[in-house]
């Protein structure tokens, strides 16, 4: 005889990507949507986690959080090696999907069938909704932040091995609806899938955290770069442009946030920028708020991106952003208003908008820079995933 479960009213969320013990900061932008929705929504997260050089667990290690209105279980696991490359692969992938499916039936067994499995990023938590649906026909939806569907992406669709470029396909047409953060990224999803016409849902800010501080002046005028500084950041373009207003003595500093490669540590050396240019590393975002607030702008010169968290962030301190002249940050930015465009990949033009920054005697109204963010709060973002679970749940 089979178990009849009945669905309950709470949406089990499955990241590909979530903060955990190993990364605090991975998809920490994903958290804040479940923060945000929670308060709307019950949510359950259910996250698998590989723990390759067993630093929490020799086999498997769940760690359950619980919150007001939301649920974290992060299930931690280590693959024992064969030495055998493709085996290990397939062993750790074994195991991955054992833990997901062994969690999510354990849920279903406490709590019934929920009425929606919300994924965040398509791979592999896409995969592991595509099973539930076929188990017990929960429905899903798809939140997309990926910059893989990019055209101008150093990564793309295509690099994916077969599988994955398969299972993209059919997850998208199974699901019941697709949420992008950009409206960029949508057209490019558009381009590639038939998929259902997705829905433009950014990502949020929190105002709790990031709002305007006292007037706090610097001995030296100071910038601020907060990214992961790999590839697509284009940090080193930024150094570059620092090199040319050390050159005409423009008397100001960069504060670096995130994790800086030795490369550009080096790169940084040996242009000279040692009184310039500071590594700050990793901190929370309580910390980050505050060096905001001690900053005079913000500067994100990427190469491509699907939105710019730390644009909205800057913002809501009441900073005004520099930015690289793509059609992304123009969903974002106004020009004059709460930030600058900068024609891209240009170290000397980048260097140039600096400088007009430093001497031009338009002052910004930080209120108004603080008013473009009402739009990412966490109330305004739950509304809308909210509006959008009720077409589906009755």
């Amino acid at each position: 005889m089979i178990e009849q479960k009945i669905r309950n009213t709470q949406i089990v969320v499955l990241p590909s990507w979530y903060p955990n013990k190993l990364d605090k900061f991975a998809g920490d932008f994903i958290q804040r949507h479940v923060k945000a929705i929670s308060a709307l929504r019950s949510q359950y997260v259910i996250y698998v986690v590989k723990d390759e050089f067993a630093k929490i667990t020799n086999d498997v290690f769940i760690d359950t959080i619980k919150e007001s209105h939301y649920t974290e279980k992060i299930i931690y696991y280590h693959s024992k090696k064969t030495g055998i490359k493709y085996v290990d692969k397939f062993l750790s992938q074994l195991k991955f999907n054992q833990l997901y499916y062994r969690a999510l039936k354990e849920y279903v067994h406490l709590n019934g069938i929920p009425p929606l499995i919300h994924v965040h990023v398509i791979l592999k938590a896409g995969l592991v909704a595509l099973w539930a649906k076929s188990k017990w026909n929960i429905p899903f939806i798809i939140s997309e932040h990926w910059s893989v569907f990019l055209e101008e992406a150093n990564y793309k669709i295509k690099h994916l091995p077969v599988f994955h470029q398969w299972s993209i396909k059919k997850i998208l047409k199974n699901a019941l609806a697709i949420t992008v953060v950009s409206d960029r990224l949508g057209i490019s999803i558009s381009k590639k899938y038939k998929a259902p016409d997705y829905t433009v849902i950014p990502n949020v800010v929190d105002h709790s955290i990031f709002f305007p501080g006292e007037d706090f002046i610097n001995d030296r005028l100071a910038f601020i770069h907060v990214s992961s500084m790999v590839y697509e950041k284009n940090t080193e373009s930024i150094l570059m442009a620092f090199s040319i207003l050390k050159k005409n003595k423009v008397d100001c500093i960069l504060n670096l946030y995130g994790p800086a490669p030795d490369s550009l540590k080096v790169l940084a050396k040996d242009l000279g920028l040692g009184d310039m240019i500071f590594f700050r590393g990793e901190v929370d975002q309580k910390i980050l708020a505050g060096k905001m607030q001690q900053s005079a702008a913000l500067i994100l010169y990427s190469r491509f991106e699907t939105f710019g968290c730390v644009l909205i962030e800057a913002n809501a301190v009441g900073i005004p952003v520099i930015v690289s002249d793509l059609p992304v940050f123009h969903e974002l930015i106004t020009e004059s208003e709460n930030g600058f465009f900068v024609e891209s990949n240009n170290a000397q033009a980048l260097a140039n908008k600096i400088i007009e920054f430093i001497s031009s005697t338009k002052s910004f109204d930080s209120r108004q820079v603080v008013k473009s963010t009402v739009k990412y709060s966490f109330s305004n973002i739950a509304k809308q995933f909210d509006n959008l679970y009720s077409r589906f749940i009755s």
